[in-house]
């Protein structure tokens, strides 16, 4: 079962005119340990922040698991969010449009 660490992926919510921008801080997280993907109607994040051990940890303080995130954004087209990770900040970009309800889930490629 999938540990809920809501702390570990702080966001922020912008908007302009056109679209929402959420920001997510996932610091240390590789991309492709990133995943995201609209499903009835929510945008789910999820990272892995597991590293492989070559030494023997004798204290740690930094999470070290998998931990999700879920935003309600409605009936949208996955088609149209662009999602890119740059300095341990995910940011997708969701337009404002009234899309028809994706059928199926579908996973958001990040750049």
């Amino acid at each position: 079962m999938m540990e809920r660490r809501n702390d570990l992926m702080r966001s922020d919510l912008r908007e302009n005119e056109e679209a929402y921008f959420l920001d997510i801080d996932l610091p240390g997280c590789a991309k492709d340990k990133i995943q995201a993907y609209v499903e009835n109607e929510y945008l789910t994040v999820e990272a892995d922040f597991r590293k492989e051990e070559t030494a023997k940890t004798i204290r740690r303080e930094r999470y070290a698991g998998r931990c999700q995130r879920r935003f309600y954004v409605g009936e949208i087209r996955t088609q149209d969010i662009q999602a890119a990770y740059k300095d341990g900040v995910l940011t997708l970009t969701i337009p404002k449009k009234a899309y028809e309800r994706a059928e199926e889930e579908r996973r958001i490629t990040i750049e």
